[in-house]
């Protein structure tokens, strides 16, 4: 019995039919090498695994049912080290495949029953009458209409026109009611991964429902929108990114007009994700922002001690956190390298401490808002976070803080305090009053204030020797009061010089809609007429030319 990949519509057909094989108990590992090569050449499968009948033995013509058909899905689950040495291999223990499809399939692969398998990975079908049938176990979370609410998490390999993964059981017969059970193995053999990867996207689904039931303990009816994970093994750290090949840089959250899609490493190795518990969790923090709230990060890259644009800061000290809240502990340990035998690891419950500490700051990030959840409990996080729509700043440690605060009053003393331990001053939503300026005075206020219809701004890139484009200083952030429509444009005065700038600029309406102004043009950027709402408008103001050490200047008008 091996995992294999199927397209993504239901019923599935499989490209050609796999042969029925003797009615056998699965003893052999040689019979179970021989139905795992044979399902592989099917299709091009992506896993492998054992599976168990009791008793599959040959039904004559005549027999009757119904009967019904159980057991238990599991898939070896691999833990990770935090003391640097990787994957721990040896300490594999096997867990239930939850809340995952089930299908009794016919021998032309007509789906005769379906169902789900529940916390412990049991599952029940029935079968009308006898004849030759499989179990198949998709690698998805599908829920539908329920007062529970929805739920639509698929496993897909982007490498093989986006087929979902799933697992079988190998073809039997049954004479009476049976028990087949289903288990995904890793593939590892001791040394290097020699069979296919069955568990690895089992191994993601079970952290994103882990996640999932985190919601629903404080939001049991809340629908969670449709949400793709993409492995493969062929998935590698490689720039330009190209899916179907398996370039996709890191592993990372992404939304377009296609969907919400989170992608995720399985170079064998190179670097795995399947395993990395609180990498997964992290990336399914930055979906639930997008799909419950608003994550205004422009992303980029980022590492321990970076002074970073308050939106990345808070983004993904927001990740880092989830990944501990959602899985009940804060070490997020990452592996890699040959074997995968290398990690590192991160305390999210550890403050910040020195220059580091700040509204600029990933890991003051996330260690307030792990210590909000510890202290004040998972509900007032939960409000704060969905909260984020209804502010009129962008999204940060500031707007985090005035939400936690308004969802729960009796709290706001104790986010103050818990805030004033990172240096970070919680008055309002824009952070007025911040004297923390992460050692460049360029950087308060937080926000600057339009007054009038003209005033000039300027970005700087000291903090930024990388040249990411996602540091402190890179975005001026201002806020200005008008309704009616207006045209709004940025216009280089500084450096001197032609086509020396590119300004762009992100305006968040008073309604919490946003608009974006990136045109490419050279020394202006200019949109509108805009229709704005009555109330404060946010702007966040950047030059795509902007490199280490340079600074630019612009009239910012609301004509």
């Amino acid at each position: 019995m091996a995992a294999r990949k199927i397209r993504a519509v239901t019923p599935a057909p499989l490209p050609c039919t796999v042969p029925a094989l003797p009615s056998l108990r699965l003893g052999s590992i040689a019979l179970m090498m021989s139905l795992a090569a044979s399902l592989a050449a099917c299709g091009g499968g992506g896993g492998g695994g054992d599976s168990t009948a009791e008793p599959p033995a040959p039904a004559p013509p005549s027999s009757s049912g119904p009967y019904t058909i159980s057991g238990k899905a599991v898939f070896e689950s691999v833990p990770t080290r935090t003391n640097g040495t990787g994957l721990d291999y040896a300490a594999s223990v096997d867990k239930p495949i939850r809340s995952a499809t089930v299908q009794l399939l016919s021998a032309s692969n007509t789906v005769l029953a379906t169902t789900v398998t529940d916390d412990s990975g049991n599952y029940s079908l029935s079968l009308a009458d006898s004849q030759a049938v499989k179990v198949r176990v998709r690698a998805e979370i599908k829920r539908t209409g329920s007062t529970r609410g929805d739920r639509d998490f698929t496993v897909l390999d982007n490498t093989s026109s986006d087929a979902i993964y799933a697992l079988d059981s190998v073809p039997f017969t049954p004479t009476a009611s049976i028990t087949q059970n289903l288990r995904a193995a890793s593939g590892w053999n001791g040394t290097a991964y020699t069979t296919p990867r069955a568990a690895a996207p089992f191994a993601l689904l079970d952290v994103v429902y882990d996640g999932q039931a985190k919601i629903a303990t404080v939001a049991p009816t809340v629908n969670l929108p449709s949400l793709k994970l993409f492995w493969s093994t062929n998935n590698r750290p490689v720039k330009p990114f190209n899916a179907t090949t398996g370039a996709i840089t890191t592993s990372f959250f992404t939304t377009s007009s296609s969907g919400r899609a989170l992608y995720v490493l399985g170079a064998a190795g190179t670097d795995t994700d399947e395993y990395d518990t609180h990498v997964i969790a992290h990336e399914f923090g930055h979906y639930l922002q997008n799909a419950l709230s608003r994550d205004d990060s422009v992303g980029r890259s980022h590492g321990n001690g970076d002074k970073l644009d308050m939106r990345v800061a808070f983004s993904e000290g927001w990740g880092n956190a989830w990944s501990g809240i959602a899985l009940g502990g804060p070490i997020y340990v990452d592996t890699y390298g040959a074997n995968q035998a290398t990690s590192f690891s991160l305390d999210v419950s550890t403050p910040a401490t020195g220059t580091d500490r700040g509204w600029y700051s990933e890991t003051s990030s996330q260690y307030l808002i792990w210590t909000t959840n510890q202290t004040i409990g998972f509900g007032p996080v939960y409000a704060a976070l969905t909260g984020l729509t209804r502010s009129p700043a962008f999204s940060s440690l500031f707007s985090f803080a005035a939400a936690a605060k308004a969802s729960s009053p009796a709290d706001a003393a104790t986010i103050t305090a818990l805030w004033a331990s990172q240096n970070i001053v919680t008055n309002d939503a824009f952070g007025t009053g911040e004297t923390n300026n992460g050692g460049n005075p360029l950087n308060l206020p937080v926000y600057q204030t339009l007054v009038g219809t003209t005033g000039n701004f300027c970005p700087h890139a000291e903090a930024d020797p990388r040249d990411d484009g996602n540091k402190l200083g890179e975005f001026i952030f201002f806020r200005f009061t008008a309704s009616g429509s207006h045209p709004l444009s940025a216009t280089k005065t500084s450096p001197a010089g032609t086509g020396v700038t590119d300004p762009d600029f992100t305006l968040l309406k008073s309604d919490g809609t946003t608009v974006e102004a990136n045109s490419g043009a050279d020394d202006v950027e200019l949109i509108g007429p805009l229709s704005l709402p009555t109330g404060t408008h946010s702007v966040a103001l950047s030059d795509y030319k902007l490199a280490y050490p340079k600074t630019s200047c612009f009239d910012f008008k609301v004509n």
